[in-house]
């Protein structure tokens, strides 16, 4: 019988991990290695657990995985592969390297950040280097300070439940998470790897304050350990209790709520939907969001605010037609007996976004970070300037999104590029992507330059013309359709003025 210290030693408690999820001894053992401290001890503890004769997983298969994200310097990282791929021969542990090139990570990291990025390129690491194993198991070091960084910036972030604390095992799309460290404090881990003289190396990047956990790591922690150093026991349990009720929540949204695919979406019942809580409603469309894969692998990172759920709390209106809520590119409709849920924005992508424009929805336009968030109609938005187009001569969809290369638009004068529109209203060039351009199946119908501070231009194809707006007076309401834009510099409001 193997007995295990209760002490919290880190080998044991690995090797306690390990048999509680019932992993084979026979199967391949993934090791998250980046070089530092606790990955070094955790490659160490697992090399003897596979070494030690009397161990239960003596000669465990294991495989160290490591990415250079290209973040860092030349010269660390030059360091930090220098030491891992030592470290790694002299154990006897075979290494997975990948590379990506330096800054590219940076440029490509969006409005989700630099912190979102490297995960989804660590996710997509470890998914490519088990894809070809019969194992699929892969062990990080995080430990309980990680623990409390994750609750406590999840928690300031608004999270509900379900999105709180990190768990020990889950099941990625491609390949599982072993945390079997998350109780484990760091001293005790910073302890074993000093015991054995474990080379590591320290990554300057874990003391830059611009990241948020790093924030919470070194500013606001040791606050929370002079005020409430409890807090490092009742955050974990406080967890726990919320993790009951969010499988709770669960259960019960798959139980009241099916969504079926529905075009490029998913539709409901609408009576099932509206027969739920509210409280329930939230959770199913949460769980919806990561079922349609639009969320990455980390827990809320694409998923609607709170400010889009609160607007789900209502009771049904009773038309037949609506939009229910719009945000953070999300969208719910009636229609009729189905409740309709899929993505505003149409596409997102290196070169911005793409966002349907329709009937009496208002479009938030975050500019500084070129986020794109609808909502529905609520409230007056003070117009910054009010465009007006023919809507008989739009060709749908119309849509509202990021000026690309090869733009171009109707003028007087002939055809002219955006581009060289732009730099006619002298707009730096860095300025430049915050305008957005109206556009239909038949081309660009508006350059949105005035809520920025710059003028407007509308296509002399949209552009309804004086004798047209005087045969609109002498028609009748229903014979006229008039297509208006209001934009503000904060956001963007619209509907079919008849």
């Amino acid at each position: 019988m193997t007995v295990i210290d209760e002490a919290p030693d880190p080998k044991a408690t690995l090797l306690s991990s390990l048999l509680r999820h019932e992993v084979h001894p026979s199967h391949i053992l993934f090791i998250a290695y980046s070089g530092g401290s606790d990955s070094a001890a955790l490659l160490a503890a697992a090399c003897e657990l596979r070494d030690e004769k009397h161990s239960p997983y003596y000669g465990l298969p294991l495989v160290a995985l490591y990415l250079d994200h290209g973040i860092r310097g030349e010269v660390e990282r030059a360091e930090e592969v220098s030491i891992v791929r030592n470290t790694c021969r002299r154990l006897g542990v075979p290494l997975t390297t990948k590379h990506l090139e330096p800054g590219v990570l940076r440029q490509n990291s969006g409005q989700n950040g630099l912190e979102a990025a490297a995960r989804e390129a660590r996710h997509s690491f470890f998914a490519e280097s088990v894809r070809t194993s019969s194992s699929n198991l892969i062990v990080t070091a995080h430990h309980l300070e990680d623990q409390l960084e994750t609750l406590l910036l999840r928690f300031l972030r608004g999270a509900g439940p379900g999105a709180a604390g990190m768990r020990e095992l889950r099941q990625m799309n491609e390949f599982r998470i072993l945390r079997p460290w998350l109780t484990l404090p760091k001293e005790a881990v910073a302890t074993y790897a000093k015991l054995r003289r474990l080379a590591h190396v320290t990554d300057s990047s874990n003391t830059d304050t611009a990241f948020a956990r790093n924030r919470v790591r070194h500013r606001l922690m040791p606050v929370l350990d002079e005020l409430f150093p409890e807090y490092r026991s009742t955050l974990p349990a406080a967890d726990e209790r919320v993790q009951k009720v969010a499988e709770f929540l669960r259960n019960e949204s798959e139980y009241r709520i099916t969504w079926t695919p529905h075009g490029r979406g998913w539709c409901a019942r609408r009576d099932e939907f509206y027969g739920a809580p509210d409280v329930v409603r939230t959770e199913s469309l949460k769980l919806l969001c990561i079922q349609m894969g639009e969320v990455g692998s980390s827990a809320g990172q694409s998923l609607p605010t709170s400010g889009f759920f609160s607007q789900t709390a209502g009771e049904d209106d009773g038309r037949p037609v609506g939009v229910v809520a719009a945000g953070g590119g999300w969208r719910l409709e009636r229609y009729h007996d189905l409740i309709l849920w899929g993505r505003d924005v149409v596409q997102t992508a290196k070169i911005g976004y793409v966002l349907r424009v329709r009937e009496n929805m208002r479009v938030v336009l975050g500019h500084g970070d070129r986020t794109v968030v609808s909502i529905p109609e609520s409230g007056q938005a003070v117009p910054g300037c009010a465009l007006q187009l023919d809507a008989a001569t739009i060709a749908a969809p119309l849509l509202l999104r990021t000026r690309r290369p090869g733009d171009s638009i109707r003028t007087r004068a002939g055809s002219k590029s955006v581009k060289k529109i732009l730099s006619e209203w002298r707009i730096p060039a860095d300025l430049r992507e915050d305008i957005p351009v109206l556009e239909d199946r038949k081309g660009v119908c508006a350059v949105v330059g005035q809520p920025f501070g710059y003028p407007n231009l509308v296509s002399t194809r949209c552009s309804p013309r004086r004798m047209e707006r005087e045969l609109r007076a002498a028609c009748s309401p229903a014979e006229t359709s008039i297509f208006r834009l209001w934009v503000t510099a904060d956001g963007v409001e619209n509907e079919y003025a008849k």
